[in-house]
């Protein structure tokens, strides 16, 4: 019982460790114009994969530890070097230092220009065509999580046999 309770914790860990690199990437998309949800997807599922590699493989393997890493942190790090850009009701160039801001701040925070805020119809759409392609790949991998998941269960028989010749021990 104390092996299945270690797992959940560290499956926990993992899963709390995504939830907060999803939050991370989903926080700087924002500031920086970029499609939220689907940048947190983008960030939550290598996360996912990279601490369960952290917290789930063997110890004296390195390589392990560094591919759960990189893969925990590769979708922040590319989001943070990605430049702001320009979406219409979340963030706007500012005229003297042509840096992105948010869209209601009238004074830039780097050179104290003034920005007024533009004008923008309620009916304009933003396309954010990230977030349908990760909307419909989680939604498969949850789908194919869930198939292969009662695949073992029902295909795993209940008694594990001992290695070796099958032999019927004599009735007393």
């Amino acid at each position: 019982m104390e092996e299945i309770q270690q797992f959940l914790i560290r499956l926990g860990i993992a899963f709390l460790g995504a939830l907060l690199m999803g939050a991370v990437s989903f926080g700087v998309a924002r500031r920086k114009g970029r499609d939220t949800v689907g940048w947190y997807l983008t960030a939550f599922f290598p996360a996912l994969f990279g601490f369960l590699t952290l917290l789930l493989t063997f110890p004296e393997k390195a390589a392990w530890y560094a591919s759960g890493i990189l893969a925990a942190v590769l979708a922040p790090g590319l989001l943070l070097v990605l430049p702001g850009l320009e979406t219409p009701g979340q963030t706007k160039g500012c005229p003297e230092c042509a840096r992105i801001i948010d869209w209601r701040t009238e004074t830039c925070p780097w050179c104290g220009g003034l920005t007024p805020v533009p004008e923008w119809e309620e009916g304009t759409r933003v396309r954010r065509p990230l977030r349908s392609c990760f909307l419909y790949l989680s939604l498969f991998i949850l789908l194919a999580l869930i198939v292969f998941g009662l695949i073992g269960y029902f295909c795993v028989p209940d008694e594990p046999r001992a290695a070796g010749p099958q032999t019927e021990l004599p009735a007393n």
